[in-house]
This record gives structure tokens, sequence and C-alpha cells, in this order.
């Protein structure tokens, strides 16, 4: 049984994110929280004199988080840390005599805790540390990367003590970034929770994660606080980008010009051989968008399976069409639900033909039977009720194991793009699903979202990633070769980066489907009518 302590100095209101990680710590049956440590001055963000924009920058932040539905977060913890002893701390460590001393110290504020609670574990201390510079508060954090429209907030996760040796970074995140502070800063802070929990299991399990070092001021570099002039220039940014969106919008509805508008492209050959191939645009029907391609072959007729998208109301529902040299004919809609749908990944198993759509508006992963080709189809087996999983993927591996690759949504403000998953099954019927230990293996908004199905090129195998940065979704393809897979550990290696066409008009590129001599790519067009 591993003893935790939290330093935690505000337990009156405590942020979503802190209340996952204490959950995420009381509910594992080999770990024990035994103490809070907190300062008898609270840390709280307060106003200070002559900061005249601080009240006001609260308020745009209150105001965000309805703009955009998000929880403000706080929570009282009610009887959450019943039982724990709770230690008020004096600046010369004042409070801690008689006190029971942990294994391990969590820090849930941005910052190491105090040197003096550190001395006094066996282990030492975990801490995250939010941007390249670390915030000191997380009431400034994704300020900077929105402000100066840097590609997204970077986590670090930092191991301090005896056993881990001098501050060294132990696990790593990176976070697409907003173009609201609000939602920037919710989607760091609640996506960066993983890295502190996996690691907490690790050492459960009696395992040491293996760091490397922080270097010599890195952590104790801390990102400068704004300033008056840099919240004016932020409301201005943030209300400009507002308003083109409103004119986006309004634009469609006059002139039934789409902005963003996802659209398929077809090519021969081997899309690691991109340079050597070229690529045919299919338009989607008018008020419509059309993504995640899947193709398949009967016969000598080959079949696109993709998303069907409403432009307007932005519901989903899985399509199909026959390739005729390079036109699309016959398109019909083959499953339609009340909830959205996208991702038709369509395979064969056994004989038979299986669709397995992204079903997360569902909170469940979902697997249908074809009963007549190409638009009947029965529910086969459910799986992960009440998840919210994205974009899966089944792969067989040279052994003959079945493996799921996903994505999912831990938390309702935690981004949907950041962690990549792993399941061992047995077969599709998903009587045993064992998880990965090291899930999610991958916490990385540029490499983690699936973009298509694994496959096979030149005797390697190759998992298709969104790259999502910049504020941007899908601004490029990831290929990334499996170098790992077993239930003792997860590699791969980017070998490709394939961007957008600019001056086609594209401003991203989000899937990619290779079959046998030919692919099928989804991008998206500035504007489309």
């Amino acid at each position: 049984m591993l003893s935790l302590g939290v330093y935690l100095n505000d337990i009156e209101a405590i942020p979503n994110w802190k209340l996952r990680i204490l959950r995420e710590i009381l509910a594992h049956p080999d770990l024990c929280l035994t103490t809070v440590y907190r300062f008898e001055t609270s840390c709280r963000h307060k106003f200070r004199p002559g900061r005249w924009w601080e009240p006001c920058f609260e308020m745009e932040m209150k105001l965000e988080r309805q703009l955009f539905g998000i929880e403000s977060g706080e929570r009282v913890p009610g009887d959450l840390l019943d039982g724990t002893e709770i230690v008020a701390l004096g600046n010369d460590g004042q409070g801690l005599s008689g006190a029971f001393s942990p294994d391990l110290i969590i820090s849930l504020e941005l910052d190491l805790p105090p040197e003096l609670l550190v001395v006094k574990t066996r282990l030492g201390a975990l801490s995250l540390q939010l941007g390249e510079k670390a915030y000191k508060h997380e009431h400034h954090v994704g300020f900077w990367e929105v402000l100066h429209r840097q590609a997204g907030v970077r986590a670090r996760l930092i191991a301090s003590g005896s056993e881990f040796g001098a501050q060294s970074v132990i696990d790593e995140a990176f976070f697409n970034r907003s173009f609201s502070i609000s939602k920037c800063r919710v989607m760091a802070l609640e996506g960066a929770v993983s890295l502190m929990v996996k690691a907490v299991r690790r050492l459960a399990s009696g395992e040491l994660p293996a760091g490397r070092d922080a270097g010599p001021d890195s952590v104790q570099q801390h990102a400068a606080l704004p300033r008056g002039r840099h919240f004016l220039y932020y409301l201005f940014q943030f209300y400009s980008g507002l308003f083109v969106k409103l004119l986006h919008r309004l634009n469609y509805r006059l002139r039934s010009s789409r902005y963003f508008c996802w659209t398929l492209f077809f090519g021969e050959g081997d899309f690691l051989d991109h340079d050597k191939c070229r690529t045919d645009v299919v338009f989607p029907c008018k008020g419509e968008e059309w993504a995640d391609p899947f193709l398949y072959k009967q016969n000598d007729d080959q079949y696109v399976f993709f998303e069907s998208i409403d432009h307007r109301s932005q519901m989903g529902k899985i399509s199909c069409g026959r390739l005729l040299g390079h036109e699309l004919s016959d398109i019909r809609d083959v499953l339609v639900k009340p909830y959205h749908l996208s991702y038709p990944n369509i395979f064969e198993d056994q004989g038979e033909l299986y669709l397995m759509p992204e079903t997360s508006g569902n909170k469940r992963l979902e697997i249908y039977r074809c009963k007549r080709f190409p638009d009947s189809w029965e529910l086969y087996v459910t799986a992960f009720h009440g998840e919210l999983l994205f974009d899966s993927s089944f792969f067989d591996d040279e052994f003959g194991q079945k493996w799921l690759f996903t994505n999912k949504q831990t938390d309702p403000n935690s981004p949907v793009d950041s962690e990549l998953y792993i399941y061992k099954v047995d077969s599709l019927k998903l009587n045993s699903i064992i998880p990965h230990p090291q899930n999610p293996v991958i916490t990385d908004s540029r490499v983690a979202r699936n973009a298509g199905r694994i496959f096979s090129f030149n005797g390697e195998f190759y998992r298709p990633s969104q790259r999502n940065e910049d504020g941007i979704y899908g601004k490029a393809l990831n290929l990334n070769r499996i170098v790992r897979l077993d239930l003792e550990g997860y590699s791969e290696e980017l070998v490709r980066v394939f961007y957008p066409a600019s001056n086609r008009g594209l401003l991203a590129t989000h899937h990619l489907h290779q079959s046998e001599g030919s692919f099928v790519i989804d991008a998206a067009f500035r504007y489309l009518r």
C-alpha cells in the first residue's frame, strides 16, 4: 500500500481537474490518501491593487465559460476528504511536527511542493508544469499560447526527491490551443490529469518511472504575468475571431458558401509514395460535407463509405457510393441514427462484413454486421458503455493477436484528440478486453488521434494519425511506424507529415485509408460553394 500526501492550498472549493485526481487516488485499492497539506495563508488568486484589468479578466473568463458551455469547475468536496488529516503549515514549517510522513507527495498546485514536505517522504514528490515556462497559477494557463498564437500548450510531469534524484521530467503531453483562453485553460488542465494519474498508478504497482533531467533552470522559470495591455489585445483578438465565425455562418446562409468544408480525394498507388501520386477530388452534395472515408471492394466494384455531415446542423450519418472513374455514383445513406455518426470503419472478419462507426453520441462502442450490402446493418455487439470513444480501429498483429486502438474523452471538459488508448481483445465479440498498462499510451494532440486504419507497407505497420495544433483540427496527417506493441510497452516512430496543399485552397486533412493499389483521404477547403 502506497501512502500519499496531497499538497492543496484551498480545500473549500476545488477545481474539477484536482477533484478527478483525488477521486482516482481514493478509488485505487493500492493507494491510501493520508494527509492534505495546506498553507494557512491560502494561495487562491486575489486581485492586486492597481491591477484594474484582473477583475475584468475574471469576468471575461466567466463570460466565455457561459458562451461555450464550460462548467466553472470549482466544487465543494463534501465528504470526499473525510477521514483525511488536514495539516495547516506556517511559513517556517510549523504544523509538521507530529504529522504522518507519507511515501509520496502529490502537488495539486502548479508548483513544486515546499522542500520541507518533500524531505520527509520516502519517494519524493510529483507536480505538474504547464507552459513552456511554468505558469505559477492555473488562472493564467493558456494566456500566452493564445495571445501569441502558439501551436499549443505543453505539459510536463516533474518528479523530485530522494528516489527521483534531481528534478526530472517523467512524462510529457501537448494540447492544441483554442482561440479562447477559457477553453484553452480547461483543456490543458483537464488533459494533464492523465499524466499524474498514470504516474501514480505505476508507482502503486511498484514501478519507478524513469525520467530525464529537467535542466538547471527550466523548472524554476515561470511565465511572465500578463498586464493590462495584453488583456486588451486579447479582447480585440478574441472578439475579432468571434465576428469572423459569425461572418462565415452568414456567408453560408446568404451565398451557400461553406467554410472549412470537408471533401474526399482519391488516388492510385501507395500513399507513402505520395509524391508520385495524383489525387482527384470528389465534391460533396450541396449543403453537405464528406469526411472519414473507407474503401471496400466487392467483386469488381469499388465502394466508398464515408461520414456525410449536414453543414447546418453538423449532424453526421454514414453514406456510401460506388466509385466509377473519378466520380461517385449511386450515393445512398446506409446508417442513420438520432445521434452523430462518423468514421465508418468497414472490414471483414471470418468471412463476414462489419461496420464500426464512431458512436460517441450514444456513449458506447457499437459494431454492426451486414445483412444486405451496402445499406442494411444489424447491431452485433456493444462495449464501453457510458464512455466517449472516438475513431476506433482493430489491428491484427503478426502473431494473430487482435488489438483495439481508440481515442477517449475521459471528462466532458477534457480534449478529445489528445489521448490514444490500446486494448487487447479476444475477438469482435469483445468478451475479453484487457487495457494496456500504459494507457493512455500517448497524450499529445499532434499524434494521438487515429486518422484511419493501420496498414502494412513494405513489411511494416503504419498508424495514420491527425496532427492537431495551431488551433486547427486536422492541420496535417501523420504516418507513424509501429515499433513495439505488447502488454509491456508501445512505441511508434513518426515517419512523415503530410500538410494539405494550400495552393488548392485546402486548410486541413485528417483521414487516410490505404487499400491495395489505391487510397482515399479527406481534406477541408477554405471555402466551397
